[in-house]
């Protein structure tokens, strides 16, 4: 009787530290359960702020309208230097909308937006090409008013080809310039 009078307290001991033991793990677990849940909810919040930050940026600093515009140059021969006009007005986007006389203060870029333009000539193949070399591009960009607000100059050259290169590329792809597939013409 000794033996099961000893085992009883020793039982009931075990049972009531398992018990506090329970008791703990589950407040941890309710306290690492709630730290989740609000530790969630505030990189949600930082995250609905962020976007919302970058979306109200968006609108205040990046111009609306079409992304791009590419345009024909048509040069004037009959000037002493070649020249070509291109326009950045709103009529020339195809997604903008030209403005009225209530929208006279309407811009494709705002003030202070950067922007780059990008010109690409197609130029023939052709012996005077290759005998002119390089050539000078020179841009300005003018106000309405016509006053000047950038100036650049960059040099353009056909690549070189020697002429039994030419004759070779010649022969090799003739049927395909003989059907007007491919021309005799680079991009610089």
């Amino acid at each position: 009787m000794v033996n099961s009078e000893r085992e009883a307290p020793s039982k009931s001991l075990l049972e009531d530290d398992f018990a506090q033991f329970s008791a703990r793990v589950r407040g941890v677990s309710k306290r690492a359960a709630m730290f989740t849940l609000n530790a969630a909810i505030v990189v949600m919040g930082c995250f609905m702020v962020s976007v919302f930050v970058v979306l109200i940026m968006r609108y205040i600093f990046v111009p609306r309208g079409p992304a791009s515009l590419a345009q024909d140059l048509v040069f004037d021969y009959t000037a002493q230097h070649p020249l070509a006009t291109a326009s950045f007005t709103p009529d020339k986007f195809a997604n903008a909308r030209a403005p009225s006389v209530e929208d006279a203060n309407t811009r494709i870029v705002n003030p202070n937006q950067e922007f780059e333009v990008e010109i690409e000539f197609t130029l023939p193949e052709s012996e005077y090409n290759a005998h002119v070399g390089m050539f000078q591009v020179h841009t300005k960009l003018l106000t309405p008013n016509g006053k000047t607000l950038h100036e650049s100059s960059r040099p353009g050259v056909l690549k070189y080809t020697s002429r039994e290169v030419r004759w070779l590329k010649t022969i090799v792809w003739w049927p395909l310039y003989a059907f007007g597939f491919i021309d005799e013409q680079q991009n610089v």
